[in-house]
């Protein structure tokens, strides 16, 4: 197995920054199960290094038809590439393109999740992954929101990210106008002074604001209607990734409700 180079290590460090993984739409991915979840979902490793060693543990990932290099290094390398306290004992290059067009995916779809400036790494990979779990067609993220490629992200997605379409840098008032016009209706989620989730809720587009100032102006101005989660106790907000949970739950049984019926 080939050694990893001075090269080839620098070359692993520039995906730590955050342009050079905006301009080539690769990232680092850690561990195995994210490395499985890559390549089981129909993406290629570019690179796969992990640590000398370790490979008798790794043959599923290593021996896999679309992984296209693979290389072996020491611990203290393996660290330098990491951007986690703890790493994990393989690490892997992953491009990661953009999905086909939003503009022409909504016809058959009927439940996207918008993100209006959510800046948290942890938070965005959270919501992801929840509206993976609830079967939610895409998520659709302005210009303002953190980059899907950040390794917190994908750690916090569970590698929903591979999945699940995420729509990156949209102009979301055009956006919104033009689910409008397919039949959606479009929620914002709001810390109080919502309404509830509305019963007719089958075709959604349910927008989560900023985790401090919310959903801007002049997107709540697009909305169809506000929806808050009614709390009892003395916290004065829901986190973001809690609250799409609650809403995206309320939503699923109301939608269960109206098949039934």
């Amino acid at each position: 197995m080939e050694v990893l180079s001075k090269n080839k290590t620098r070359y692993l460090r520039k995906f730590l920054q955050k342009k050079i993984r905006r301009e080539q739409r690769k990232c680092l991915i850690e561990g195995e199960k994210l490395c499985l979840e890559a390549l089981n979902n129909g993406f290629e490793i570019e690179i796969l290094v992990y640590c000398r060693g370790k490979g008798k543990d790794l043959q599923k990932i290593v021996n896999h038809p679309r992984v296209l290099s693979v290389f072996t290094t020491t611990g203290s390398i393996l660290e330098s590439i990491s951007d986690v306290e703890t790493p994990q004992d393989i690490i892997a290059l992953v491009s990661l393109p953009e999905p086909p067009g939003l503009s022409v995916e909504t016809g058959s779809k009927k439940s996207f999740l918008i993100l209006d400036n959510v800046s948290d790494p942890g938070n965005t990979g959270a919501i992801i992954r929840t509206a993976s779990w609830f079967g939610w067609d895409g998520v659709i993220c302005s210009s303002g929101c953190v980059e899907i490629t950040n390794g917190k992200v994908i750690r916090s997605s569970m590698g929903a990210v591979f999945h699940l379409p995420v729509w990156e840098n949209v102009d979301l008032l055009k956006q919104i106008d033009l689910l409008r016009s397919k039949g959606f209706m479009v929620l914002g989620s709001v810390p109080e002074n919502g309404s509830e989730i509305p019963k007719n809720s089958n075709k959604t587009a349910l927008i989560i604001g900023n985790e401090a100032t919310g959903i801007s102006k002049k997107i709540i101005e697009k909305c169809d209607r506000l929806v808050s989660i009614h709390g009892k106790g003395k916290a004065e907000s829901l986190n973001a990734a809690v609250s799409t949970g609650i809403l995206l739950d309320r939503i699923g049984i109301i939608r269960h409700k109206l098949i039934k019926h």
